[in-house]
């Protein structure tokens, strides 16, 4: 017989014993308020006085009280005085059970499952329910009965791992009664692998537990008997599980010396074999070297010749070599010094050039700037004349209005070219210095100015077919947020291209030696929109200017801002969404 075996019997025999453990504290029923009551009927119901005993209960049994009820249903079953007292009994316990007592519920999974003859037939199904309901109010009993049903497949599917995991739950709780099971289940193998040590380790503290438990007062007597029967099966156990222990310790012991034994017996007789190959292998080993010592001398004698010859026709080859490497490296050194040459005339000429060229340009421009203050002091002196002359007082006011109109026109140009240059000046240092709402706020400058001019597709001067307002035919009204939160996104990539495309220009403004190029016409500035303003001081923003003008600038504006048209939707979108949260 296995001890696997033994310890299976073992634990369905102790398990029994567990009938009237007490629930743990997460679940179950408090016995605080019966502590009286127990003590008063302890010494009654040691003495065999069960009518005394009874009476003890009998308030709280009329009152129907579940507790009670159970109680004087042990009382009965235990001192039986009549035929009807065990139908009395099951029908008491029944009452308890299904009224929620879990001590109950357990006693009577137990008569479902061994039979009350002659009132109860054995039902394994109806114990195992009975036994769970005990368990799921946290009743040691209740769980570990209801993991024999699984480890055995009484009245439920057998599944010994369920098994182990009810009985590692009432250890947890460190009840003895889990204990025990637990070291039964590593014991016999019940859904765990056999480990005999931590079986030990479970009957020890099953033991320890128990002996405390039998004096513990809070707990009623009937409460305490089974810990008398745990700690005499757990020592029993115990005692199985430690005379396994040494009896496979001396049978591992004994193994162990065979094994040493017989390893040092064929270890011996491997060393003699070793040794007599070695002899063999030594002997072949000097015949091997001797006939390698002449080999070798009659390879070395042979090597010489051949080395002399190889090393002859070597330096032959490599004196050919660094002939033929000092011609090509000499020929190399003509052909790079002729291209260094040619290259050096080329960049003359072409400076030559490029300077001729910007000669004649800059002298256009001085004959054009001077043709543009001649004819300015002609139109002066001609406005001179004429206000002098003492025309009539319809033409002198038509004229004065002309001015008047014309010096506003001057005005409001002034105005929106230092808005243009201040919101440009703002963007670009907001660019640099990484600060985006400085650099947001320019670009709303500049889409001011763009506004202040009245820009749309018949005002701002765009020559036909120029490319500056994708979205003029948009009704502000139908603009949609995420519209505006693409022409914003257009404007602040507009502005770093803009930086980023005019470097050179920039290079070249601050550079004395460069000659400014004349101002591009107003067709290319509207058709290319390539104002790219990228300027550390605001004299290089105002030079920039004066290439392409304020019309330039406006021009980038109208084509982000999508026209006068959408002006009203840029800035109910600018006020709704800030800038910063279109990022």
């Amino acid at each position: 017989m296995s001890f696997r075996f033994l310890a299976a019997v073992a634990l369905s025999l102790f398990a029994a014993g567990g009938a009237d453990a007490q629930p743990m504290k997460k679940g179950g029923r408090g016995q605080e308020g019966y502590m009286p009551l127990y003590r008063q009927a302890e010494p009654l119901d040691a003495a065999g006085d069960r009518a005394r005993a009874i009476a003890v209960w009998q308030q709280r049994l009329d009152a129907g009280d579940a507790v009670a009820q159970f109680e004087v249903s042990t009382l009965m079953q235990r001192y039986p005085a009549s035929p009807e007292d065990g139908a009395r009994a099951l029908d008491l316990l029944r009452k308890a059970a299904e009224a929620g007592v879990p001590r109950a519920q357990l006693r009577l999974g137990h008569f479902y499952r061994n039979g009350f003859p002659p009132h109860l037939a054995p039902d394994p199904a109806q114990a195992a329910a009975w036994f769970r309901r005990a368990a799921d109010q946290n009743l040691p009993g209740g769980m570990v009965q209801l993991g024999l049903a699984y480890a055995n497949g009484i009245g439920v599917p057998r599944d010994p791992r369920a098994a182990f995991d009810l009985f590692q739950r009432v250890a947890g709780f460190d009840h003895p009664f889990g204990h025990l099971s637990l070291g039964a289940a590593y014991e016999a193998g019940i859904g765990v692998p056999v480990n005999l040590e931590r079986a030990a380790a479970a009957y020890k503290r099953a033991i320890e537990r128990a002996s405390f438990m039998q004096t513990n007062p809070s707990i009623p007597y009937t409460q305490r008997r089974p810990h008398v029967k745990w700690e005499a099966d757990a020592r029993a156990a115990l005692s199985g599980v430690e005379a396994q222990r040494a009896q496979i310790a001396a049978e591992d012991e004994r193994r162990r010396a065979q094994e040493r034994r017989e390893a040092e017996a064929a270890r011996q007789a491997e060393e003699a074999r070793r040794l007599e190959a070695e002899r063999s292998r030594i002997a072949e080993e000097r015949r091997r070297v001797d006939a390698e010592r002449a080999r070798l001398a009659e390879e070395e004698h042979r090597r010489a010749g051949q080395h002399k010859q190889a090393e002859a026709a070597r330096l032959a080859e490599e004196t050919r070599r660094l002939e033929a490497e000092r011609a090509r490296i000499a020929e190399e050194r003509r052909r790079l010094e002729a291209e260094n040459t040619r290259l050096a005339e080329q960049r003359a000429r072409a400076e030559e050039a490029r300077l001729a060229e910007e000669r004649r340009r800059l002298q256009q421009e001085n004959e054009r700037l001077a043709e543009e203050r001649r004819r300015a002091e002609a139109r002066a002196a001609a406005e001179r004349a004429a206000s002098t002359a003492s025309p009539a007082a319809v033409v002198r006011e038509g004229a004065e209005n002309d001015f008047a109109s014309a010096f506003g026109g001057f005005l409001k140009g002034l105005a929106t070219a230092a808005q243009v240059v201040a919101g440009t000046t703002m963007a670009v240092g907001g660019m640099r210095a990484s600060d985006d709402a400085r650099m947001n706020q320019g670009v709303e400058m500049l889409m001011a100015a763009a506004g202040l001019r009245g820009l749309s597709g018949a005002s701002s001067g765009a020559p036909p077919g120029a490319t500056g307002s994708p979205s003029a035919a948009r009704d502000p009204r139908s603009v949609s947020r995420e519209e505006c939160i693409a022409d914003w996104t257009r404007a602040r990539q507009d502005m770093l291209e803009v930086v980023r495309q005019s470097d050179a220009s920039a290079a070249n403004l601050v550079d004395a030696r460069v000659t400014a190029p004349p101002p591009r016409p107003d067709a290319l500035c509207f058709r290319d929109s390539t104002y790219k303003p990228e300027q550390r001081e605001f004299q290089d923003v105002n030079a920039l200017m004066n290439r392409c003008g304020v019309l330039q600038a406006n021009c980038v504006i109208h084509r982000v801002s999508g026209g006068a048209q959408c002006a009203e939707a840029m800035q109910t979108c600018a006020s709704q969404y800030p800038v910063p949260m279109l990022r």
